[in-house]
């Protein structure tokens, strides 16, 4: 008990304490906070090990998955490829040797427009590159030039992206199709020629036959005509009846020549 004076009184202070307080839960203080501290070093271990670990993977599944997708624009046969608006390549994968019988490389940073193969299809891409909306792909087959100086058709997918300011491009050689499709078409025309030659040829013969009848029935009417006269003394003077027989050997003439002629 400790007396403190305040003014004209003292105040009375009496400490205690609680009986077994300071005893064996006191002595065990130590060992319980080195325990406590354990188990929290412990579950933050396991935290942090955890996320290293998820990131580690997430991190590896990416590169994986680049991995695979590189390989698939390194195999590809098709173009896979990023324009700039201006036209110039800022990506190009190997299939630009197949294509236009160039490397990767030397296409980097080299404009489109020289490639097409005529001033038609330029203005034709280059049409469909300015009025194409971002959230739309636009295909489109256009003849290109290879270095050799042979012509393709290429079949473009065209993609925009407004906030990149690139033209994603995916381009398949077209040619053997497009060859069997003109092919096609020609052996058609080919088909619908003949098939007008043979109508006219039928027209044509259906005329002739009936031209051909009309000429000798008035031929073969002329000469049984003649013959009957002759026959039949229809005639006044020598000279009528020689004019007679000349008239029928005339027209025996014209029929032997219109046998000549179907044969």
């Amino acid at each position: 008990t400790l007396a403190y004076p305040i003014a004209d009184r003292n105040l009375l202070i009496k400490f205690a304490t609680v009986p077994g307080f300071g005893g064996e839960f006191q002595r065990s203080m130590p060992t319980i906070a080195l325990i406590v501290s354990l188990i929290l070093s412990i579950l933050f271990f396991a935290f942090v090990l955890s996320v290293t670990t998820s990131r580690a993977r997430a991190v590896d599944l990416a590169d994986r998955m680049t991995r695979s997708q590189r390989r698939i624009v390194d195999s590809s046969q098709d173009i896979i490829a990023v324009l700039d608006f201006d036209g110039n390549w800022k990506s190009m994968n190997p299939a630009s040797l197949t294509v236009f019988g160039t490397s990767p490389d030397d296409m980097i940073n080299t404009s489109i427009l020289p490639l097409f193969y005529s001033e038609e299809d330029k203005a034709g891409f280059l049409h469909i590159a300015e009025n194409i909306s971002e959230d739309k792909t636009e295909r489109v087959d256009l003849k290109m030039r290879h270095s050799g100086g042979n012509m393709k058709w290429i079949s473009w997918s065209l993609t925009i992206s407004q906030a990149d300011r690139l033209i994603y491009a995916i381009g398949r050689d077209v040619t053997a199709e497009k060859k069997a499709e003109e092919e096609a078409h020609l052996k058609t025309k080919q088909i619908q020629l003949a098939e007008q030659f043979a109508r006219e040829a039928s027209e044509s013969k259906t005329y002739f036959m009936t031209k051909l009848s009309h000429m000798m029935r008035n031929s073969l009417t002329g000469m049984m005509g003649y013959l009957q006269l002759l026959s039949n003394k229809i005639y006044e003077t020598e000279e009528e009846h020689d004019s007679y027989i000349k008239m029928a050997e005339d027209s025996t003439e014209e029929i032997f020549t219109f046998v000549s002629d179907i044969v």
